[in-house]
């Protein structure tokens, strides 16, 4: 560590250190800043650590000459200025921990890309599936269907109820199930209750996770029910559903970019006042 700011280096009088990397995709570099410093793009990058020194895969990918994105602590100012723009924060994200419990049980979590992670991507260009990109991470974990685009039952912190509602209308298989039925399923209940969901399964519910569930009247009873979203394939195999997603996803980080310029714009006009 050098100076108060408790920076990291690698240094031959260090301690001992290894990272084991594998690269899943490459995007292109369209940036001043970026390029002024020789960075002609950008990787994606999994790492897998053997020890837990500080700052060890900042320091480490710094050292290859591949800083961290956002990284405000071993990157020029004007450097994370510009990553800011579409990387709101330090992009590096904990995917896969094993672990013993108390009871000595090995435990496994995976934790899927968080959603301002994800849209740094999408405005990389990762909505769209590179055809050398690399899927399995160390030969353990799908980068696909585990990290970035999860199954909608697939664990996330502050999903409870969206697991749930997901569960329930998968074993349906297929079929659509009142939302009613939904409403009385007791997990449910107690999921929404730790959630701090003080309102009920509904439509405004519904709506916001239109990308996974779609809504049907339920016959002449008119009762409104729920089933899982199913996947459209054209003639050549294109899934349209995943070319709908990626226009969605592009939408989504464009609003979050002006939602962020509102917030900032706001701040300014209160510390000037």
């Amino acid at each position: 560590r050098t100076g108060e700011m408790s920076k990291s280096e690698v240094s031959s009088s260090g301690d001992w250190a290894l990272t084991d990397y594998q690269v899943i995709a490459t995007y292109k570099n369209d940036r001043p800043q970026r390029n002024s410093e020789g960075y002609d793009g950008y990787s994606l990058v999994a790492c897998r650590i053997k020890s837990g020194r500080t700052h060890q895969i900042r320091v480490h990918m710094l050292h290859l000459g591949h800083p961290l994105v956002s990284d405000d602590k071993y990157l020029k100012s004007e450097t994370v200025a510009e990553d800011r723009e579409w990387c709101p924060r330090l992009f590096l994200h904990c995917y896969r921990l094993g672990f013993s419990a108390m009871d000595r049980q090995p435990q496994l979590v995976v934790c899927p890309l968080p959603e301002d992670l994800k849209m740094a991507l999408v405005r990389l260009g990762a909505a769209q599936i590179a055809p050398r990109a690399s899927d399995l991470l160390f030969e353990e974990t799908s980068w696909q269907r585990e990290v970035f685009r999860p199954s909608p039952t697939s664990w996330r912190p502050g999903t409870q109820v969206l697991r749930r509602v997901a569960k329930l209308v998968e074993n349906a298989a297929g079929e659509a199930v009142p939302l009613e039925a939904l409403r009385e399923d007791a997990q449910l209940q107690a999921a929404m209750a730790e959630e701090g969901n003080s309102g009920t399964l509904g439509r405004a519910w519904l709506a916001h996770h239109y990308d996974i569930f779609e809504t049907v009247e339920g016959g002449s009873s008119s009762k409104l029910a729920v089933r899982l979203r199913t996947t459209t394939t054209t003639a050549t195999g294109t899934s349209l559903e995943t070319e709908l997603e990626r226009q969605l996803e592009t939408v989504r980080s464009e609003v979050e970019d002006l939602e962020r310029q509102k917030q900032r714009a706001i701040a300014e006009d209160y510390t000037k006042a």
